[in-house]
């Protein structure tokens, strides 16, 4: 899926990995995805899991005021599971003009 600058309601997904394995994480709790944008201002949004969790995949949904700009946008999930809280490593997708 491309993004564009203004978007509401595009889906980014993420899937969760430790060394290159996917990680189980549907025991996790208090998960939430910061999103950086180009010129280094943030948000937060709260993510759901894809299916069960088992499969390391959460989504978070895009809202007004979200991809103000185009570039390159990094996102990093933030989760407890277990006795353990701490952050994935960063993904990063890219957001595109209007056309």
């Amino acid at each position: 899926m491309n993004f564009h600058v203004s978007d509401v309601g595009a889906v980014r997904e993420l899937t969760v990995k430790e060394k290159g394995v996917v990680l189980d994480i549907s025991g996790g709790t208090s998960m939430q995805v910061t999103a950086f944008r180009p010129d280094g201002t943030s948000f937060t949004r709260t993510p759901t899991f894809v299916g069960t969790g088992s499969d390391g995949k959460v989504q978070w949904i895009t809202e007004s005021g979200d991809l103000t700009l185009e570039g390159v946008y990094h996102d990093q999930l933030k989760l407890t599971l277990g006795s353990w809280t701490g952050s994935a490593d960063r993904g990063s997708f890219t957001v595109y003009a209007i056309t």
